[in-house]
C-alpha cells in the first residue's frame, strides 16, 4: 500500500500576534485615558498599540492578509485611547493654569491709598502693605484699622450670657465704609465662616515672622463688636472687630490680610499696623 504524505503548513501568525497586541494596549488606553492626571499614562501606551497596529497591518498584508482584523482593530482602539488621553491631558492642564491664575489674581492687593491730609478724596496707588494710618480703598469700599487693642475680650456665651476671656488677645476693629451714592455691598465678617471650602477670613502676621491665630471666629460665642453680616447702604459704614492671639512686643509691625470678596471685591486687601498704634490693657 502507498502511503500518502499530507504536507500541512503552519500558519504565519506575525501580523495576527502584532494586532492582538496593538488591541490589548488599546484596550487598556482606554480604560485609564478617562482618569484625571493618571490617564497621561495611557498616551505612551495606546501610542505604542498605534506603533504595533500599522506594524501589524503592513505584516498581514504582505503575508495575504491573515491577522488583518486584528491589527485594524487594534489600531482603531490605540488611535481612539491615544485621542481621549491628549484631550483630557489638554483638559487638566488647562484647568490647572486656570486654579494658578485665580490664587494669582486672589493673593494680588487690588487697593489704593486714601489721599493726604491735604486731599483726603483723591486715592493713589498703594505699596503691597499700606500704612494704617491711611484708609485703603477698593472701588466704592472703603476699609481702615480704627484700633488695634490687646485686653481681655468680653463676648457672649452659652444663654446670651455676658462672658469675658480669661487671657487679653488682640482686638483689631475695622470700619468699611460703602462710598457708592446708588449701590449698597453686603459684608461678610472677616472672622471667617463656620464652615468654609476656600480663604474667607481676615490673618495676622508680625515683621518677625510669627503668624497669630484667630480667636472667638465661633459665631456660636461672638465677641462684642462683631458684625457677622450686615448689607451696608449707600454713604453707610459698618464697623467689625477681629480676635487674635496676642502679638510679641518685640514686633516692630503687624500684617493684617483680608480677602476683598468679603464685601463683593476682587483680591487682598492688605494693612501695616505699627506696634506703637497697639495699645495695651492686659489688666
Amino acid at each position: 500500500m502507498k502511503e500518502v504524505h499530507v504536507k500541512v503548513e503552519t500558519p504565519r501568525k506575525g501580523g495576527a500576534s502584532l494586532g492582538i497586541s496593538s488591541l490589548v494596549l488599546g484596550i487598556l488606553g482606554l480604560i485609564i485615558c478617562w482618569i484625571p492626571i493618571l490617564g497621561m499614562l495611557g498616551m505612551p501606551l495606546s501610542g505604542l498599540g498605534i506603533l504595533l497596529g500599522i506594524v501589524g497591518l503592513i505584516v498581514a498584508l504582505i503575508r495575504g492578509g491573515a491577522g488583518i482584523g486584528f491589527s485594524i482593530g487594534g489600531l482603531a482602539v490605540s488611535a481612539l485611547a491615544f485621542g481621549v488621553a491628549l484631550t483630557m491631558t489638554a483638559a487638566v492642564g488647562k484647568a490647572v493654569e486656570e486654579v494658578g491664575k485665580s490664587i494669582e489674581e486672589s493673593n494680588r492687593t487690588n487697593q489704593e491709598i486714601v489721599g493726604d491730609a491735604e486731599d483726603e478724596d483723591s486715592p493713589t496707588p498703594a505699596v503691597e502693605w499700606a500704612p494704617a494710618s491711611s484708609p485703603v480703598r477698593q472701588g466704592d469700599v472703603q476699609v481702615e484699622v480704627t484700633s488695634a487693642v490687646v485686653q481681655k475680650i468680653a463676648y457672649t456665651g452659652m444663654m446670651g450670657s455676658a462672658m469675658s476671656s480669661d487671657d487679653p488677645h488682640l482686638a483689631i476693629t475695622i470700619r468699611l465704609t460703602n462710598l457708592s451714592t446708588t449701590k449698597k455691598l453686603t459684608y461678610l465678617t472677616w472672622a471667617g465662616g463656620d464652615m468654609s471650602f476656600e480663604r474667607d477670613y481676615a490673618t495676622v502676621a508680625d515683621d518677625l515672622g510669627n503668624d497669630y491665630d484667630r480667636k472667638y471666629n465661633d459665631s456660636s460665642y461672638p465677641p462684642k463688636g462683631r458684625t457677622s453680616y450686615e448689607s451696608v447702604y449707600p454713604e453707610k459704614s459698618t464697623t467689625d472687630v477681629l480676635i487674635f492671639e496676642p502679638p510679641i512686643k518685640a514686633a516692630k509691625e503687624l500684617h493684617l490680610e483680608m480677602p476683598a470678596k468679603r464685601f463683593g471685591g476682587e483680591g487682598m486687601i492688605r494693612i501695616a499696623i505699627p506696634m506703637s498704634m497697639v495699645e495695651w490693657r492686659e489688666g
